[in-house]
């Protein structure tokens, strides 16, 4: 009797503990609350970065994109642009630098936007990786690191 138990109590601590260590979700009740319904940036204007040299913000918060088009996984955003697609100029800066690019086509409130995202990663790290590397930064001087999730 005392096998069984021991074994009962060891299969359980074992499925616990396996359970514990599998993939986790980064978002709690609270913060969904926080996340938009529509598709597109998270955080509206905050979260959008202009083609420009001017200095930009760094700030650690990983901003999100809803997208059903895009691979999942993170990206550096290097430009923003409403109601027209890149130009020729910008796009040439973005084949130049010799990094996987992607145009991502997002439509608010009737208006297309486009967000020039340089990518897929499959983790931050490797993300900021690249951008610490000043690949990203020769593209866009305010480049910084977004997540593409599946709404």
């Amino acid at each position: 009797m005392k096998n069984l138990d021991k074994t009962l109590l060891l299969t359980a601590i074992i499925f616990f503990a396996g359970c514990e260590t599998g993939l986790k979700n980064k978002t709690t009740t609270n913060d969904m609350n926080n996340i938009s319904t529509n598709s597109g940036i998270v955080n509206e204007k905050k979260s959008t970065a202009t083609y420009s040299k001017s200095s930009g913000n760094k700030k650690s918060e990983i901003r999100k994109i809803f997208s059903k088009s895009a691979i999942p996984g993170y990206y550096i955003q290097v430009g923003h642009f409403e109601d027209h697609k890149p130009d020729s100029v910008f796009m040439s800066k973005i084949k130049r630098s010799g990094l996987p690019s992607y145009i991502m086509e997002k439509y608010e409130d009737g208006r297309a936007n486009y967000y020039a995202l340089i990518g897929p990663y499959r983790s931050y790290n490797e993300a900021k990786g690249v951008e610490d590397r000043g690949r990203a930064k020769s593209i866009s001087y305010g480049a910084f690191i977004v997540e593409t999730i599946r709404p």
